[in-house]
């Protein structure tokens, strides 16, 4: 394959095209220092097989430049010693590493600058993270270019490849690119050849302050996808300036925070969505080119290398998936790979200021808690329910050496996964069930389907360990019902209303997807919610797409309605507001979609049955993937 062929970036030699690019973890340390957190997830992704890993958005400029309170610091020498550290620890895996030199700008706020007024290229307001900037002073700007010469210094003395200069998503540099922030009348403002400036100025700085050997690559994005800010044409401008200044490579991406979706793009956007962008910018230039955007497959990044879309292919959330995806996939061991579905459980932990998890890899980020270490005694172990946290369980004991026996009452594996993969743009949640299943069978898991085994014969087999995954049923009975209703599970599988106005109840997240696969099938649907808002809780990229498809749909939402009675039989839902003013709608047919319950029916007494046994996932508490998943590892490690 072209992805694992060596790649030069001037006289950087790379093993690989792969590219592992910046995400931010939070994992530093409260001062901005790298921690063994920090280190232990890197060496993992390190000895996965990546070519290059690019360390996440490092500061140059403290504190008003942090976009996260634990944000890695290379304003001062003192971080030296720690961040050779870190670039030893992935080198000794020949991996070469690069740290991406970062300036929030506008996209901060007081508590997170410790107070430090933020600053852009203009006066300006961000209205994601409610912080205000005024304008810099010239004299400022020449300071903070500067500060990325200096931290360009520290890590080329750190002993890092090379630097990456983050000038996308939006931050300092792209507010002083774009015309939707930039409103300078001076030399860094006015055109566009005015608003490259900052940038150009800073590439510059570095190239003097370090040499012209060591290689600089640009992050930046080529569309903000937001109308007033800049577009492919004055990308291709200033690719062609950054080329002329003796830029190394191009990280092309996309959006600011006002379009995140396009940064961090969620499962409904296509793998390689952005590929088209890096396409258009390879055009232009004949340095190499890095794609980036959903890329979760390493058969799909060496489709896009052999069209010639790019030179190198970035794997972000891919690598946190499966930080060995490099290694499996070179040696052809696709089924092994545990495929990223871009759920963004970790990006949206990391927006509310958490250190990221990853939803379907329990161990990252936790890398020497969570190594598998053989069991001290090999047991029998029996696993009820062949969901997402039964498969894990089964999995993660297996590895250690026990003996494991699934049960699974219905004939396919993949419990609620197989459902929730069927709203729109949901479809790769497959791809989890898929890995998974897999798993079963190269570990030899002994899967029984089509069993619902009594307590009777479960204690024939003597377990020594019984973990009970059957999941969670649906709520129903919250208001009197008169006539016939559908589930969500029931809509899902194939259960399609004849009616043409459909009501759906709830409008939490599997209110919204039902509705929204209802409005898919052509039918004219009313989703009622008792909350103000609906999809709350949803991942925030995720949610925006959603709630624009529903509303280009036509979906009718009515919130604050709490429903009181229905009678189907007359197609009426009673409800009131939050004032107590009676509401009457009506509807062909009705969904119930308000939620679940634990599924423990026929195990009321199980417990009394055997000493060592664990409730995980849905039937321990409803949950989400994530928490599924992460509750079947923790078990699996602990027995």
């Amino acid at each position: 394959m072209k992805l694992f062929e060596p790649f030069s970036l001037g006289k950087l030699n790379l093993k690989n095209r792969i590219v592992m690019p910046a995400i931010s973890t939070k994992f530093g340390s409260d001062s901005g220092g790298v921690t063994d957190r920090y280190r232990d997830y890197y060496m993992e992704r390190a000895k996965g097989g990546a070519g290059l890993i690019i360390i996440e958005n490092t500061l140059v400029e403290y504190p008003r430049g942090k976009v996260s309170p634990t944000e890695l610091r290379i304003d001062n020498h003192k971080f030296i010693p720690g961040l050779n550290d870190l670039a030893e620890s992935i080198q000794e895996w020949g991996v070469k590493v690069a740290v991406q030199l970062h300036h929030a700008g506008r996209q901060s706020n007081l508590q997170i600058t410790e107070g430090m007024e933020l600053v852009s290229a203009s006066d300006c307001f961000c209205s994601v993270t409610g912080g205000q900037a005024r304008a810099l002073t010239i004299p400022e700007i020449e300071r903070i270019t500067d500060s990325y010469a200096e931290g360009a210094w520290r890590a080329k003395i750190a002993r890092f490849d090379a630097v990456e200069i983050h000038a996308a998503h939006g931050y300092l540099i792209s507010q002083f690119l774009s015309p939707f922030i930039n409103k300078r009348t001076d030399r860094y403002g006015q055109n566009l050849e005015g608003r490259c400036r900052f940038l150009l100025e800073i590439i510059k700085k570095i190239k003097d302050k370090v040499g012209h050997d060591f290689p600089i690559i640009v992050r930046f994005s080529a569309d903000e996808m937001i109308p007033e800010g800049y577009h492919l044409v004055e990308s291709k401008y200033l690719a062609r300036k950054m080329e002329e200044m003796g830029v190394a490579a191009l990280h092309v991406s996309a959006g600011v925070y006002e379009s995140k979706e396009w940064i961090i793009q969620p499962m409904s956007l296509p793998p390689g969505c952005l590929t088209n962008l890096a396409h258009e910018i390879k055009k232009e230039v004949r340095i190499p080119i890095i794609a980036v955007g959903r890329i979760n497959d390493a058969r799909l990044a060496e489709q896009f290398l052999q069209e010639e879309k790019a030179d190198m292919i970035a794997m972000g959330r891919a690598l946190i998936a499966d930080p060995y995806l490099p290694q499996k996939a070179q040696a052809g061991r696709f089924a092994e790979i545990r495929k990223c579905i871009a759920c963004n459980h970790c990006i949206g932990r990391g927006s509310e200021g958490l250190r990221i998890k990853c939803a379907i890899n329990s161990e990252a980020g936790r890398e020497k808690e969570y190594r598998l270490f053989p069991a001290a005694e090999r047991k029998k172990v029996v696993v009820l329910g062949g969901g997402p946290a039964g498969m894990e369980a089964a999995r993660v004991a297996s590895l250690r050496g026990h003996q494991v026996i699934l049960f699974e009452k219905k004939g396919e594996l993949g419990g609620q996964l197989n459902i929730a993969s069927k709203p729109p743009g949901k479809s790769e949640i497959t791809d989890l069930v898929e890995f998974l299943s897999n798993e079963m069978k190269r570990l030899r898991v002994d899967t029984r389907l089509n069993r619902e085994p009594s307590l009777a014969e479960i204690k024939a087999l003597e377990p020594s360990v019984v973990i009970v995954a059957t999941g969670a049923q649906s709520v129903s009975d919250l208001f009197p019902l008169i006539g016939r209703f559908h589930s969500v599970e029931e809509i899902l599988s194939g259960d399609v209303p004849e009616g043409r106005r459909i009501a759906v109840v709830g409008g939490g997240q599997s209110g919204c997807e039902v509705a929204h696969f209802l409005a898919k099938q052509g039918k004219e649907v009313l989703l009622l919610e008792m909350r103000e808002e609906i999809a709350l809780g949803m991942e925030s990229s995720s949610r925006k797409i959603l709630l624009q498809d529903l509303s280009a749909l036509g979906v009718e939402t009515v919130t604050g309605f709490t429903v009181i009675r229905a009678d189907m039989r007359k197609g009426i839902i009673e409800g009131r507001s939050g004032n107590s003013v009676p509401i009457t709608k009506s509807a062909d047919e009705l969904v119930i979609a308000v939620g679940v319950k634990a599924n423990r029916e026929g195990l009321e007494s199980i417990e009394e049955e055997f000493p060592e046994l664990y409730w995980i996932g849905d039937c321990q508490q409803p949950a989400n993937i994530a928490q599924a998943i992460h509750s079947a590892g923790r078990i699996g490690r602990e027995i």
